[in-house]
């Protein structure tokens, strides 16, 4: 599966004009790697990894990870990581909110704890900012 391409049709996709036509093909793009996501082993993942740091593919993970269930162990950290990088606040639950689903609170705000320290996370807030999303996301 050729994650790097996919990922540039589902950009493609998203700025369609024809809001339909969008949609249908992104959902295509979607089903077919939730459905061949690889097994839940780290070295299966560092695509997934590396795309969370790259400012559009991130979303593209996020809207996998959204149709993913359970969400692999594996990226729970890289998606924890992520949300609490996120500056918008209403855009880090796409992150979050499928790692609590999956591993409930307490796990995720143990995980955020060893990132709370990281210089962009304070920088903006990350921790709080996550934090709301972890306790309402069962609500």
């Amino acid at each position: 599966m050729d994650l790097d391409n996919l990922a540039d049709k589902y950009l493609k996709a998203l700025a369609l004009k024809d809001l339909n036509e969008s949609h249908h093909k992104i959902r295509v793009i979607v089903k077919e790697i939730a459905r061949n996501l690889p097994k839940d082993q780290p070295g299966n993942f560092q695509w997934f990894t590396a795309a969370l740091q790259d400012s559009s593919k991130k979303w593209f993970v996020a809207k996998i990870i959204e149709k993913v269930s359970p969400v692999p162990k594996a990226l729970l950290d890289d998606l924890v990581l992520a949300a609490m990088l996120e500056d918008n606040p209403s855009l880090n639950k796409l992150f979050i909110i499928p790692c609590v689903k999956t591993f409930g609170p307490k796990l995720v705000k143990e995980r955020m704890a060893l990132f709370s320290n990281h210089p962009k996370v304070i920088e903006v807030n990350g921790f709080a900012q996550t934090e709301y999303w972890v306790t309402d996301a069962n609500a």
